[in-house]
């Protein structure tokens, strides 16, 4: 063969391989957009809604649990009393705050109704104290077991309600890196 017949025959096999390998490169083109197509319709289920709606659920109990609470039936007689103690003892410079933090720690519920019921427009703003917590203890010394049972609901639906946010940023983060490697 002389040079001219193998530059020839170099050359045909040049467009041969060329047209494989663009034929080759079409199938691939054509299995790509298919998997766009397939990766597009991938996405994590979302359920906030459904979370959400039992997250507001549950509040809604414990805000009931918290009416109950203010609204208990306690000796008023016990009450008043606890409230006159309360008043003697901020009148002479006790602290609010620490008098309150000993009466959580006892789980008083008299004591705690007592505190509720001070109006503290009449206090010293050095004496007044944050009803929250003093709320919250009341509704733990009279309905610990439902409480608890609420809030463990609660911490349980809104560890769901991660999950389910981290399961679709994650779904949308592998998927916009496909898409930014140029694959799909």
């Amino acid at each position: 063969m002389n040079v001219m017949q193998q530059c020839d025959q170099i050359i045909a096999e040049l467009h041969e391989s060329k047209a494989q390998c663009q034929n080759n490169l079409e199938l691939i083109k054509t299995k790509v957009k298919e998997l766009a197509e397939e990766i597009k319709n991938i996405s994590a289920p979302n359920r906030w809604e459904d979370l959400n709606d039992l997250r507001c659920t549950i509040q809604d109990k414990m805000y009931d649990l918290k009416k109950r609470a203010l609204n208990s039936e306690l000796d008023p007689f016990k009450v008043l009393e606890a409230r006159q103690d309360i008043t003697m003892w901020i009148t002479k410079g006790e602290s609010s705050v620490r008098m309150i933090e000993l009466d959580i720690s006892n789980n008083d519920a008299v004591r705690l109704k007592a505190w509720l019921s001070i109006d503290q427009n009449n206090l010293k703003t050095s004496q007044r104290f944050d009803r929250k917590p003093v709320e919250e203890a009341l509704i733990n010394s009279l309905f610990k077991e439902e409480q608890e049972n609420l809030n463990n609901q609660l911490s349980k639906v809104e560890g769901a309600m991660n999950t389910n946010t981290h399961a679709s940023r994650s779904i949308d983060n592998i998927k916009s890196s496909i898409k930014s490697s140029g694959l799909a």
